[in-house]
Parts: C-alpha cells; structure tokens; sequence
C-alpha cells in the first residue's frame, strides 16, 4: 500500500473514532462534501486530501516557491510559499444525526465557490472575484460579516497574493466603527503549503481556534508587509494568542 494511502486511512479511521463513531453499519460518502447533505442516503462525510504530485512520484517549480523553504504569511520578507506535507480529514454530519451528549466541536453554517474570473495576468489572484465569494458564503450561511471574528487565510506568502487578500477580505467583511478587529490566521504558516491538503488544513485551524477560543499567532511573521499593513484597516495578524469568540470563516483559493 502506499504511504499516502495508509495515512489517509490512518487519518480518516482517528477522525471517525474521536467524533464517536464508526464506518460499521452506516452509509459513508469520499469526497462528499457539506454540499451534498440534502441526499437522504449521505449519513456522514469523510473528506481527505493526499498529494497527487506525490503519488505520481513528480512535481516541478513553477517560481512561485521561498529561497527560505518557509510561508512568511503577511511578512514583508515574503518571497514565495514553502512546501509542506500533511494529511488532513474533517468528518461531516447532519445536524438531525448528532447525537445527543455526541462531539461536535463545530457547526459548518455555510460554503460558497467561485472561480478568479479575467485579472491582470494567469497567475495574479482576482480581489474582487474573491470579496464576491465571502459576501456568498455570508449568504449561505445566513451570516452578518459583524459576527465573523476570525478568518483563516489562504496567505500562501507571495508579496502580490497576500494584499490582495487581505484586501478582499477588508472589503467583504469591513467592521462597523467600535467594532473588535476581524483576525487573521494562516495555517501555511504554521504547516507549509500541503497544497492537495492545504484547504482542510486551514479549515481544521480555524475548527480548532473556534474550539479553543483562542487565535494561533501567524508563524515566521516578523515586520509586516507595508501593502498588508495597508489593506489590513480594520482587521490585526500579531504573533500571540488573543481571545476569540465563536464564529469564523476559512478563504482558501
């Protein structure tokens, strides 16, 4: 068996265990997403990412990686995102099944997708394609951008990538005057880029900071980059742990 494929199976037989449960007698659905609950025959969702270029055996430079091999997120040293590796499985289940006295750290209250649209160049990301995206998964969700106290990143480390998000993210989510500051977290930071796995990575960081009620300092950030620090108006990424309340959103690209 390849390693990836035992690690999965590893990852996602640890993730049925902790939530209580188990695959025995039950309907189980790969890659099946929040999105898909309406099925009456979907009972629980187990999604997990490998690498494929990994599985493959290959991979190449595209000169989008850091000469430091690290995610600088928001640092105004960043040069690129370094590579991680990483096995990541979230289960998912119907409000209706969660039993009580069962484990549920958090509740999933909504999800959106959208795609970059025309911008200044293939590989330049999109602020206003991606400020359109949250404002869908308020609406999905049911949720004012006021309730949304923390967000986890796709902050890949690149100087152009990085205000560009936190930009869009301004945008859609500006708090009202008095309102606290919306944080912002970055698992690449913490992890490296687990690319295949890199979307649930940030969503387990943002289910854990819920949990724990607490933002995760942005790893390696040292002196922030000065269009960051521009776009980040109403919104803070420090290097400590601060106090969190209980609703949070993940932007991943």
């Amino acid at each position: 068996m390849d390693p990836q494929q035992r690690l999965l199976l590893e990852t996602a037989a640890g993730a049925l265990a902790d939530a209580g449960g188990g695959p025995g007698g039950s309907a189980v659905g790969v890659y099946v997403g929040c999105m898909y609950q309406e099925y009456v025959d979907v009972q629980v969702a187990a999604q997990g990412r490998v690498l494929p270029q990994a599985v493959v055996g290959s991979g190449l430079s595209f000169m989008a990686l850091s000469s430091v091999g690290r995610c600088r997120t928001f640092d105004a040293a960043a040069d690129g995102y370094g590579r991680g590796e990483g096995v990541a499985v979230m289960l998912l289940r119907p409000l209706g099944l969660v039993s009580e006295g069962g484990s549920m750290p958090v509740m999933m209250a909504g999800s959106a997708v959208n795609q970059d649209g025309r911008s200044s160049a293939l590989t330049a990301p999109n602020g206003p394609a991606q400020s359109a995206l949250v404002r869908a998964a308020l609406a999905s969700a049911a949720a004012s951008a006021d309730n949304v106290a923390c967000v986890s990143v796709h902050g890949t480390g690149t100087p152009l990538g990085d205000p560009i998000e936190v930009g869009a993210l301004r945008q859609a989510l500006d708090p009202a005057a008095g309102a606290p500051p919306l944080a912002l977290v970055s698992s690449k930071a913490c992890c490296g880029h687990t690319e295949g796995a890199a979307g649930l990575t940030g969503l387990l960081l943002t289910a854990a900071a819920l949990r724990e009620g607490a933002r995760p300092p942005v790893a390696h950030l040292r002196a922030l980059n000065p269009y960051v620090a521009t776009a980040l108006s109403g919104a803070t990424s420090g290097g400590t742990f601060a106090h969190l309340p209980r609703q949070a959103g993940a932007h991943k690209i």
